[in-house]
């Protein structure tokens, strides 16, 4: 079973692609379900 992982981001849209970004790398390299 994959560890969930919770990301709430505020602020601007830079911070939005920031957390689809770490979003992203954590599925590939650890196998988070988001």
């Amino acid at each position: 079973m994959a560890p969930k992982l919770y990301i709430q981001t505020n602020g601007c849209q830079m911070n939005e692609y920031d957390s689809d970004k770490m979003r992203d790398v954590l599925q590939a390299s650890h196998g988070f379900e988001l």
